[in-house]
């Protein structure tokens, strides 16, 4: 007891303390500062020609990583909508990050192989607004003329699954306008625009500048051991999930491991009857109103990763997606392009069907539901 009040009653060593402090921030500094050069800059800050998919700059999941450069092979390029001055245009393409090059990589705009393979010259028009219904921009194209100075024949109408019931289930407002000289500005300034700042092909968004020393290093550390020893294949922030396959579908170093949005799941939920129906009824009617200008209406929607890839994952949990299943059934009067059908065809022979740490799909996919998709017969055919 003496002892024990004698250590207690001793004045601390300043030199000690100091020491102790020293070693505590040398540590702290070097934990950071290998995590960061080893694997956190290495997931967010690829070399400047490469790009590392948004579901493993989440997940930190190294191992699914595909770094890539954006390169072209094919001979034919569409148009952009800043690249727009007035020439014919055959289709014209609105959606989201896969009509506008979302994931990298091969010939990343799947528009490229409708100029290549169906000699159709396409013009991408992506939204300045990210949140816009896609519905109601072609309504205010509709609306303020620009489709009658534009004068496509067919216009791709795309969204990848997880958004349709969302945005396409609604009640659209069919009188919406924005006027002609602002959407045409739009053109020249929306958000995928290379001319005015480098593209964000994530889901995620990712400061220009980050410390060595951040909380992402913590992600890169303890992720990759809750994956593996966690109860749920998710990771920490609630975000991404990990499966195992039963065969190898990717390139990367995990080949049968697959990354996907715990949001995927959240939102096939929603995919009844009743949505679908809603979502078939609008699409619907928009075809109707293009029809008065002789233009038809093609529906590509996109499969979302677990939709495509659920029937290979061991011991899966959760319930099947009914979206395509449902919406194959319905009477259209626009031309649907079953993405998931087309791409399952090929997924025993093809890897990499979509990027291995992406949300988006690869050239591989691009090029096959291109093949896929008769044009001529479209334009010759009346719904």
């Amino acid at each position: 007891m003496k002892n024990l009040l004698d250590k207690i009653s001793t004045p601390y060593n300043p030199r000690l303390i100091a020491f102790s402090i020293f070693f505590i921030l040398l540590i702290f500094g070097i934990l950071h500062t290998t995590t960061w050069f080893l694997y956190t800059k290495t997931i967010l800050f690829p070399k400047s020609d490469k790009i590392i998919g948004d579901l493993v700059r989440l997940s930190c999941e190294i191992d699914s990583a595909n770094p890539r450069a954006v390169t072209y092979t094919l001979n034919k390029k569409h148009i952009q909508g800043h690249q727009y001055k007035n020439q014919k245009i055959d289709i014209l393409t609105i959606g989201d990050s896969f009509s506008n090059g979302g994931g990298g990589g091969e010939n990343r705009f799947y528009q490229d192989y409708i100029e290549s393979i169906h000699n159709k010259r396409v013009l991408n028009i992506p939204p300045a607004d990210i949140s816009l219904n896609k519905i109601e921009m072609i309504v205010a194209m509709y609306n303020n003329g620009l489709l009658d100075k534009i004068k496509p024949k067919i216009i791709i109408l795309e969204s990848i699954e997880r958004f349709i019931v969302q945005d396409f289930a609604k009640k659209i407002n069919w009188e919406y306008l924005i006027s002609k000289k602002t959407m045409l500005n739009d053109m020249k300034s929306n958000i995928y625009n290379p001319n005015l700042e480098k593209e964000n092909n994530s889901t995620d968004i990712i400061p220009n500048f980050i410390s060595i020393i951040n909380s992402r290093n913590y992600d890169c550390i303890i992720n990759p051991i809750y994956y593996k020893y966690g109860r749920e294949p998710i990771d920490r922030n609630n975000l991404v999930y990990k499966f195992s396959l039963s065969k190898n579908m990717f390139s990367a170093q995990a080949q049968d491991k697959l990354l996907f949005l715990k949001q995927t799941i959240i939102t096939s939920m929603n995919n009844n009857l009743e949505n679908i129906k809603k979502v078939n009824n609008n699409i619907s009617k928009l075809a109707k109103l293009l029809k008065k200008k002789n233009i038809k209406l093609i529906f590509m929607p996109i499969p979302d990763r677990y939709n495509l890839y659920s029937s290979y994952i061991i011991d899966n949990p959760f319930p099947e997606d009914n979206f395509f299943k449902l919406l194959r059934k319905l009477k259209k009067n626009y031309y649907f392009i079953d993405t998931k059908a087309i791409l399952q065809n090929i997924l025993e022979t093809r890897k990499d069907i979509f990027h291995s740490d992406d949300t988006h799909w690869t050239h591989v996919a691009s090029e096959e539901i291109i093949k896929n998709v008769n044009f001529e017969n479209i334009l010759d055919n009346n719904i």
